[in-house]
């Protein structure tokens, strides 16, 4: 066992296995998404670091907040409810008091509990804001058919279809009335009607809003009955928001399988450090537990990887 392959090549491995299953297209994208976050964070930086030097000193920490956060977090596609200098506080935190309790409740070694709070640091700033980002787009998707009414009912009440845009980006509910808002905006500026609800679906990218967007614009450009158009398009909408939350209530069981299969092996071995803190030092005492530590990681991330494939696959079909 002590010749077995070592942590880094199941790694250098893992990344080739992934590389194959990325196609060109998603990693241009995956580039061109690196780039914009990091343009803006550097613009956001040397923006701040101009500022006068009475509060310079301050500034400038907290445009290197920023710049961390423009690497770690993810383009915000609604308006964060936190700011990111406190989602990166709390994510230092967070690695500070995990790394501690690895060292001295678990009496992991100390480059061990380094490892896991400088990852936790980065991952729960992330995983924070990703469930509000997703809180928020479910209620877009849940108040949108509501939406699209309101709308109807305006441009059959007489205003003209622009001027209902604007008003339901007034008089609807949140999230939804920023994305109409944004449209109202575009259209004011003189973009087509169509061009404006695709310029705003890049960042919030629902397919219902673009096949609303397109069907809107066509509609509007070919003539013919608007509103009974729109109400039929509200209704395929509400089907198909309950077509995804019954798919979602099928693979219930098959989800939490998966989350109880995936957290047993850390509550197994968080478990075993407190009963008995000196039984898994072997593990990181000689070679042959650091080959044992690499099979375990690279099986429990490749088991990890199956299961979301096949829930994906369960919830596409």
């Amino acid at each position: 066992m002590g010749n077995g392959p070592p942590f880094l090549v199941i790694f250098v491995a893992s990344l080739g296995l992934a590389g194959l299953l990325t196609t060109e297209t998603m990693y241009r994208l995956h580039l061109y998404r690196l780039k914009t976050r990091r343009d803006a964070a550097f613009a956001t930086y040397k923006n701040l670091y101009r500022k006068t030097s009475s509060a310079a000193p301050f500034e400038r920490i907290g445009a290197l907040w920023d710049v961390a956060g423009a690497f770690i977090l993810k383009p915000a596609i609604w308006p964060r409810t936190r700011s990111v200098r406190s989602l990166m506080l709390t994510g230092v935190i967070a690695g500070i008091l995990l790394g501690l309790a690895f060292y001295f409740v678990l009496s992991l070694p100390w480059f061990v509990a380094v490892a896991v709070g400088f990852c936790a640091s980065g991952l729960f700033p992330r995983i924070i804001d990703g469930e509000a980002q997703q809180r928020e787009t479910a209620r877009f998707i849940e108040i949108f058919p509501d939406t699209v009414d309101m709308l109807v009912r305006m441009l059959r009440a007489g205003l003209p279809l622009y001027a209902a845009v604007a008003r339901v980006g007034q008089e609807a509910s949140a999230p939804a009335n920023k994305v109409f808002i944004e449209v109202a905006e575009w259209l004011d500026v003189g973009v087509s009607l169509g061009d404006a609800f695709l310029l705003v679906n890049e960042r919030i990218k629902q397919p219902d809003f673009e096949f609303f967007g397109v069907s809107l614009s066509v509609q509007n450009m070919s003539g013919g009955n608007l509103t009974d158009t729109l109400g039929s398009l509200s209704v395929i909408i509400r089907e198909r928001i309950l077509s995804g939350l019954k798919a979602r209530s099928i693979s219930a069981e098959a989800r939490m399988s998966a989350n109880i299969i995936s957290s047993l092996p850390v509550v197994l071995v968080i478990g075993i450090q407190i009963v008995a803190p000196g039984y898994l030092k072997p593990l990181v005492d000689g070679s042959n537990g650091y080959s044992l530590i690499s099979y375990a990681l690279g099986s429990f991330a490749l088991g990890i990887w199956l299961i979301r494939s096949m829930i994906g696959r369960l919830l596409v079909s």
